[in-house]
């Protein structure tokens, strides 16, 4: 599989691989990460994103990222959301779009 550009693409490949319950969660965690990537730079750690994350705890980081790596095997056991979403593209431009799209304003 290629990595996934769009966040709808993200979402759809989540619920194609976990369902309905835990797939648009897994979704919205990875673009969740592009946005924290996007303010703390590439290649962040679950406790960077964790500490940076303000709406979960860390077990709940966690359970996010164990959900990710059980519908995306391909990348291994260390795999990240940056695996799935692949090299960041206009980091500036989509993390305002990103934010107005997880926080509806826009």
């Amino acid at each position: 599989m290629g990595t996934l550009s769009r966040d709808g693409e993200v979402v759809v490949e989540c619920v194609n691989r976990l369902g309905w319950r835990k797939g648009p969660r897994v979704g919205r965690f990875i673009m969740t990460w592009r946005i924290a990537e996007d303010q703390l730079g590439d290649a962040i750690t679950i406790e960077d994103f964790q500490k940076w994350w303000e709406e979960g705890s860390r077990t709940t980081a966690y359970e996010r990222l164990a959900e990710l790596r059980q519908a995306f095997p391909e990348y291994g056991p260390k795999g990240t959301p940056r695996d799935v979403l692949g090299a960041p593209a206009a980091p500036k431009a989509r993390s305002a779009a990103s934010s107005r799209a997880l926080t509806g304003v826009g």
